[in-house]
């Protein structure tokens, strides 16, 4: 056995132990997410904002506006949510959640659900500060449905864990969270049909990381992947760094078991 193939046999076998044990490693860059509420009315059956629209920044920089350049339906449900994009200002963004942001005027916060959000009794949710105290985290203890509707609506009274007072519901707005579409090393992106793809730094082609093309990131994909293992092949360079390594590795892992719905996990 060559040099080489030993190294590939060896190599292959720290990715399988690896592959079982780190499926889902994460591999995305940090990059500082931004909060924006809608400053416009959204019908019932407005699927998203229309483009040209303007979001009002909470955070980082509360109150910055943002201009509303074009929104991409990224995963195909025909409504604004996690996994679209929408460009700002000429700026490509990720979204990263979609949901609703509480306005409390006379107790000076806004507000955002942690988690599911129930509309109907909404008693013992976390609710995170988004501005001013960004990242503190309030606890449900009482709701008053004021206007008797039935479900959570400006005019509520709220009571949070550590505040001395009922803080009054003024208003309901839609919010995103959003993180701006920096490819690693300009060639890591998502595509809305193809999910999570690779672009040459010439800008020519593309590849997958659903090697087979059957619609999962599974093991098939895997012995593809591993065949190519130490060398120079385009398809499996995710990291287009000019071998398939280790870095390439941890991208394929990241996505493994994936489908459609969840292979545009994008960066």
């Amino acid at each position: 056995m060559s040099r080489l193939s030993f190294h590939r046999v060896l190599g292959l076998a720290a990715l399988l132990v690896l592959l079982a044990g780190l499926p889902f490693l994460s591999t995305a860059q940090a990059q500082e997410q931004r909060f924006l509420e809608f400053q416009g009315v959204l019908g019932d059956r407005d699927p998203a904002p229309p483009n040209c629209s303007f979001w009002h920044e909470l955070w980082p920089q509360f109150c910055r506006e943002s201009h509303q350049d074009q929104w991409h339906d990224a995963n195909g449900d025909g409504n604004l949510s996690a996994c679209d994009f929408l460009e700002f200002d000429g700026i490509r963004y990720h979204v990263d959640w979609v949901g609703p942001t509480f306005v409390f005027q006379d107790c000076q916060f806004f507000l955002e659900p942690t988690g599911d959000f129930n509309p109907f009794n909404p008693m013992c949710e976390l609710w995170e500060v988004v501005y001013p105290n960004h990242g503190q985290i309030f606890h449900v203890d009482e709701w008053i449905d004021a206007n008797g509707d039935g479900r959570v609506s400006p005019c509520d009274l709220f009571r949070f864990s550590g505040f001395p007072t009922f803080c009054h519901l003024d208003d309901i707005r839609l919010n995103v969270r959003i993180t701006e579409a920096i490819p690693p090393q300009g060639c890591y992106l998502c595509c809305p049909t193809d999910g999570l793809i690779l672009i040459d730094p010439a800008g020519a082609g593309v590849t997958a990381l659903d090697l087979n093309g059957d619609g999962m990131v599974n093991v098939t994909d895997f012995a593809i992947f591993a065949s190519r293992y130490l060398t120079q092949d385009h398809c499996a360079d995710f990291s287009c760094d000019g071998v398939v390594s280790l870095p390439d590795f941890a991208i394929f892992a990241s996505h493994f078991g994936h489908g459609p719905g969840q292979i545009c996990e994008c960066h």
